[in-house]
């Protein structure tokens, strides 16, 4: 990272624009990261910072603008800022309880030196069993061994910052990365070695982050496509008239392009899709990205749905609040690492989640 900023200094800027500078570090070099930022700037360089990392934002700039879903919802000193309701609420989600009064991040916090909350009981024969995981992109390890279990008929919620390591865990649980150590077995498969097709047809369907449903299909089409390794084509096309008329808004929409959804909508497709997979165990990335409110609300009341009738869930998502109030049990990342692990509602009620959520 250095080396990128050195080869931009080159070129003399009176401005220089960072773009997520700290991606993907550890608390260590995010230091590094920061002192190299204050040098900059003491030695009169203007700085555009872009990052999520709310204690290195808070730590080295003097004016901060918040955007959310692509709009200007604060602006001002790091102080002012902090405590702005509509920035609190973005980062901690609609339902914010009304003692949380900061962004998360904007006060320093030594979370080795914090009382974790006492780790709910992770099942005795696991549907699926993480040990020991590391996964790296070259030279950057995203995964640091990181260990935890679901059970069947759980909601389990991984929650974190962008860039934590969430997603990439998902994606090696569906065999799309692969690690460079530990374990992961899905029943008595072993994910880090299978091929994708196989853990499907395992059980094990992942909805990915950005839905990615094919925009220019119907959504019938989309749907059909849930089902592509499934050989009861009949069954499977009486499931799908199933899903809609489980989702109204899929079965009135049926013949139109995918594309021509709303977010929320193309979400709510990808999940049913999923659906068709017949999931022991559904992998959700960031269900709620993206969406207006309300849509929010009818995603998760989705989710809950699916729960209820069975489906056992492995839940990533930024939105830690709502992600808890569903979530049996919740394992808090940070660069690639477990810092605490509970049951939702103790995360829930756990001042230093609403503090460091998007801390780094």
């Amino acid at each position: 990272r250095r080396l990128e900023v050195a080869r931009a200094l080159a070129l003399k800027p009176k401005l220089l624009i960072l773009d997520e500078p700290a991606a993907g570090m550890n608390p260590a070099e995010k230091d590094r990261v920061r002192e190299l930022i204050q040098q900059l700037n003491a030695d009169g360089l203007t700085v555009l910072l872009i990052d999520h990392d709310m204690r290195l934002v808070m730590g080295v700039c003097q004016r901060i603008v918040v955007l959310n879903f692509g709009r200007k919802i604060a602006d001002g000193a790091p102080g002012t800022v902090s405590n702005d309701p509509a920035v609190v609420t973005a980062y901690l989600g609609t339902h914010a309880p009304k003692g949380a009064t900061h962004v998360p991040g904007s006060e320093e916090m030594d979370i080795a030196a914090t009382p974790k909350p006492a780790a709910s009981a992770e099942p005795a024969s696991p549907l699926l069993d993480v040990r020991d995981l590391e996964v790296s992109y070259g030279a950057i390890k995203a995964v640091r061994g990181v260990s935890f279990g679901v059970g069947k008929g759980e909601i389990v919620a991984l929650i974190g910052a962008n860039g934590a390591g969430k997603s990439t865990i998902l994606n090696t649980l569906s065999g799309v990365l692969r690690p460079h150590a530990g374990t992961a077995r899905f029943g008595d498969l072993d994910l880090t070695t299978a091929a994708p097709d196989k853990i499907v047809r395992a059980g094990l369907a992942q909805v990915p982050e950005g839905r990615e449903i094919l925009a220019r299909l119907t959504v019938r089409e989309n749907m059909e496509l849930g089902a592509w390794a499934r050989r009861d084509r009949a069954r499977a096309h009486r499931e799908i008239d199933d899903l809609m008329k489980q989702f109204p808004i899929l079965g009135q929409r049926h013949n139109l392009p995918a594309g021509q959804l709303s977010g929320g909508e193309q979400q709510i497709l990808a999940i049913a899709r999923g659906l068709l997979a017949h999931p022991r165990l559904l992998l959700l990335d960031e269900p709620s990205l993206g969406l207006a409110p309300q849509m929010v609300d009818t995603v998760f009341e989705v989710i809950q749905r699916i729960h209820n009738e069975g489906v056992t869930i492995l839940l990533v998502e930024q939105n830690a609040l709502r992600a808890l109030e569903i979530a049996d049990r919740a394992y808090v990342v940070e660069t690639g690492r477990i810092l605490l692990s509970g049951t939702g509602a103790t995360l829930r009620r756990n001042p230093e989640v609403q503090k460091a959520y998007l801390g780094g």
